[in-house]
Parts: C-alpha cells; structure tokens; sequence
C-alpha cells in the first residue's frame, strides 16, 4: 500500500489534527446518528452530509490543480465522497 506521506512534528500540530479531525468528524458522526434515528433531523443531517463529503472532494480537487496528483488512496477517497455526497443529495 502506497504511504499518504502524511507527518506531525510536533505537539501542536497533533493538537491541531485531533481537534479538526477528530473533534469535528466525531460530532458530524453524532448529527448523522441522529439522523438516522430520528425523523425531525433526517433532512438535516442528509443536508449536512452532502455538505461535509462535497467540500471534502471539491477541496482534493483544488489541492490536485495546486499540488499535483496525490497517491491512489487519495484519489480512491474522492470517488468515495463524490458517491457520498450524490447519495445524500
């Protein structure tokens, strides 16, 4: 499997990675729970999602113009958000 190349070097960085990362995805994925259990937050959630993964694809998308081409597992992630976000549109 090909490396994402992807490094923290500090203290501040993995801060700021668990709290981007992981605090924001942690409560989208309890909006989305919600979501699904719960009529009344459904089309937001559905709205939500489709936000979340389009943004996601489009900014791969910038970043491969900007950049260049990253590895196959980034490009792979965003078939998956496009699909995604088409599916929660």
């Amino acid at each position: 499997m090909a490396s994402t190349a992807i490094g923290l070097e500090s203290v501040n960085e993995a801060n700021m990675v668990r709290s981007a990362y992981g605090g924001l995805f942690l409560g989208f994925a309890v909006l989305f729970f919600l979501g699904a259990r719960q009529d009344s937050l459904a089309k937001p959630a559905l709205i939500a999602l489709l936000t979340f993964m389009a943004s996601f694809a489009v900014g791969r998308i910038v970043s491969i113009f900007a950049d260049g081409t990253p590895s196959p597992l980034i490009l792979g992630l965003i078939a998956f958000e496009i699909i995604y976000a088409a599916a929660a549109g």
